[in-house]
């Protein structure tokens, strides 16, 4: 595949990567019939048109000629008959980096909150990162490539169940599964080093939806090691949180509580309102706004946790990301 800033090349393939610049997304839907997606650029911004009757998509592709370790943008979108089967209003733009994204026109954008899991994945300390072994290998001569892997319940993107804080609280296969989907508001809470009432007070939550923080702690996700100055939730803000009737409250980082804390008084104040907390979500520069959740937790009996695939999903047409 050829770089999008070839000048050889208009046409790119539906899974469009490593963008350099703040990427405004405007026209996602083509028109014309055999347009394929265009990359075009023009006063230093990218404007990206997929068309709408693509083949079924490629493999992901990520070029690390400008940034080897930097983030990158993937677009996809279904084929007519696929959408269809899918239930989905209109056709699916998958951002895993966002930078500078407006929203526009009527197309569903589906935002990736999951962090990759590997052996360089942040841990909280104490914790072991993931071990990913490869068993078998068709490479060397195997008749099938198996993997094995091993990770705590609390390593990358997960969910914290109230059993995590709270004796005889439920655990992830006791809470019920709307819990982990439904309408979600993101709230941008930038510049603070602790997050007070007043600051979640003047964001006029409504009830009953899931409550996703995004604060500068996104910074903080992608480095190489623990950082303790991140941005925490004081008690009085879990109080108020959890007055708000949530089905969840998902952080941009490991624990809501400052580092060291002994008694994590804002996760067991959410434990006791039986209120599930998602933490370590990339939320980095995802406008703030309504969407619709997915961040369903395997199917695990007794564990306090789980990894995620943590998933917002904006359709301007639906009501319910309104």
């Amino acid at each position: 595949m050829e770089h999008p800033s070839s000048p050889d090349s208009n046409k790119v393939s539906p899974l469009v990567s490593l963008l350099p610049h703040a990427i405004p997304l405007q026209g996602l839907a083509g028109h014309e019939e055999d347009s394929g997606p265009t990359v075009t650029e023009g006063k230093g911004k990218v404007k990206i048109t997929v068309a709408p009757n693509l083949p079924d998509l490629e493999p992901p592709h990520r070029d690390t000629a400008l940034d080897p370790g930097g983030p990158y943008l993937e677009i996809c979108t279904l084929p007519p008959d696929r959408l269809e089967c899918s239930g989905l209003r209109t056709p699916v733009v998958v951002l895993r980096s966002w930078e500078g994204v407006a929203l526009q026109g009527r197309n569903g954008v589906l935002f990736d909150l999951t962090l990759p899991l590997g052996p360089e994945t942040l841990v909280y300390p104490g914790d072991s990162p993931p071990v990913i072994a490869r068993v078998s290998d068709l490479r060397v001569g195997d008749p099938l490539t198996t993997s094995y892997m091993a990770l705590g319940c609390h390593v990358g993107t997960h969910v914290d169940a109230p059993a995590h804080f709270l004796t005889g609280g439920a655990t992830i296969g006791e809470l019920p599964l709307e819990a982990f989907y439904g309408p979600a508001r993101v709230c941008s809470l930038l510049g603070r080093k602790e997050i007070g009432a007043p600051d979640v007070n003047a964001l006029d939550l409504p009830e009953g939806r899931h409550i996703l923080l995004r604060t500068d702690n996104a910074a903080l996700l992608h480095q190489p090691s623990w950082n303790g100055e991140y941005t925490t939730l004081s008690r009085e803000a879990a109080l108020y949180l959890a007055s708000r009737n949530p089905r969840s409250v998902g952080f941009d980082y490991y624990s809501l509580d400052p580092d060291g804390s002994g008694d994590f008084p804002a996760h067991r104040i959410l434990a006791r309102w039986n209120i599930p907390v998602y933490v370590c979500l990339d939320l980095w520069r995802v406008p703030p706004g309504d969407y619709l959740f997915h961040g369903f937790p395997l199917r695990f009996e007794g564990v306090e946790a789980s990894p995620v695939r943590a998933l917002l999903f904006a359709d301007p047409a639906s009501p319910k990301c309104a």
